[in-house]
């Protein structure tokens, strides 16, 4: 009896088993984050041509901004979100697979770079329509030579220093893509002891976030690593010992999110966010599978919610009358219904017509042998 007590504590030290098949429930809500995204971002509807803020008082002037008044303020954190899925995807699909360097480097190109290529070019080109129509940029405005550049090679934002410019809310995957070689270097022996591997680094992470203040790339850091100590725990096979973690982890980052901001951001958001993917993992397989594929739209569709919802703020910024000077038509809820059925909308027809047939057509070139192209597994 007591060396059955003792098993689940003891799998945690052992590495994971690997678990077949595609975790589509966390897909899906990689997909729902990027669309709590938007909410954030819906105040560039209230940016005066020129201006780096919003105009004052703009969240009272949000559709529903009382009933949808968290998301409005609070939406921002599911970048944290997205992390700690990319540190779960991640481990479940390369922790003892045999991939090589090449193979990993080439799918996160063929996965990500397509659609950043053609958002970043597409913005770029608003943006001189809007010099030419307004005299200035529109929201971001540091749109030099230099951050093109940076952007080409999905760099824009490794530097401490914030620079938000051209299709700005790809900062978060510049900084995933070195947590991603962080990861490679550190997977042949990142699980020997288990969960215990991700968490330190996860726990080292957040501690620097604290210590240098260095937000962004620690905190993503963090994130993706506590994802990775989710997929550890959850493949260690107790559930019981699952369910009273996620439930420790609600606990811990809502008593966190009450304290000061650093403390919420630092800690109670990467607790959340791991316990909400982990309550995900333990759902999974009690749901219909039907339902599940039903779902699996959201998650292909997530890098491009993610991605074009700034460009089609851009054009809606020039073509709607009145839009970008009085704000206007940005306070109807019907305009807000439409923007988000447009974005994603555009983010489906995206994935189909173009995001899979690019990634398929750069892996059949870079890969040293084809393969077909497998579940949509990457992070936003």
């Amino acid at each position: 009896m007591r060396a059955v007590a003792r098993r689940p504590v003891t799998a945690l030290f052992a590495p994971p088993v690997q678990a077949p098949g595609h975790y589509q429930l966390i897909d899906a809500m990689r997909g729902v984050a990027a669309l709590v995204i938007i909410f954030w971002h819906y105040q560039h509807f209230f940016y005066a041509p020129g201006a780096e803020r919003a105009i004052g008082g703009f969240r009272t002037q949000q559709p529903f901004c009382d009933e949808l008044a968290w998301l409005y303020q609070h939406s921002k954190y599911a970048v944290q979100l997205f992390w700690v899925i990319s540190g779960f995807v991640f481990a479940h699909v390369y922790h003892g697979r045999g991939s090589t360097t090449r193979s990993f480097v080439v799918n996160r190109i063929a996965r990500l770079y397509p659609l950043h290529l053609l958002t970043l070019l597409i913005v770029a080109a608003l943006q001189t329509v809007a010099q030419a129509q307004f005299g200035t940029s529109l929201v971001y405005h540091d749109n030099s030579l230099g951050n093109f550049l940076l952007h080409l090679g999905l760099a824009s934002n490794w530097w401490p220093t914030v620079v938000y410019s051209f299709n700005a809310p790809i900062w978060s995957v510049s900084i995933e893509i070195l947590v991603y070689g962080l990861f490679w270097l550190s997977l042949p022996f990142l699980f020997r002891l288990g969960v215990f591997g991700p968490l330190l680094l996860a726990g080292l992470s957040i501690a620097a976030c604290f210590g240098q203040q260095a937000y962004i790339l620690f905190m993503c850091t963090a994130c993706f690593f506590g994802g990775a100590a989710i997929f550890a725990l959850h493949a260690a096979g107790s559930w019981r010992l699952s369910v009273l973690t996620a439930v420790m982890l609600v606990l811990a980052g809502a008593i966190a999110w009450t304290d000061s901001l650093d403390v919420r951001r630092y800690l109670g958001v990467p607790l959340l966010g791991m316990a909400l993917v982990l309550v995900a993992a333990l759902l999974e397989p009690h749901l219909r599978s039907g339902a599940l594929r039903r779902s699996r739209w959201l998650g292909d569709a997530s890098y491009g919610i993610y991605l074009w919802h700034f460009p089609v703020q851009l054009v809606l910024l020039l073509v709607v009358p009145g839009l970008a000077t009085d704000h206007a038509v940005a306070r109807s809820p019907i305009f807000l219904l439409v923007f988000l059925g447009v974005v994603v909308a555009l983010a489906v027809l995206s994935y189909h017509l173009f995001e899979r047939p690019a990634r398929q057509w750069l892996r059949s070139r870079l890969e040293a042998k084809p393969r077909t192209s497998g579940p949509s597994q990457a992070a936003p």
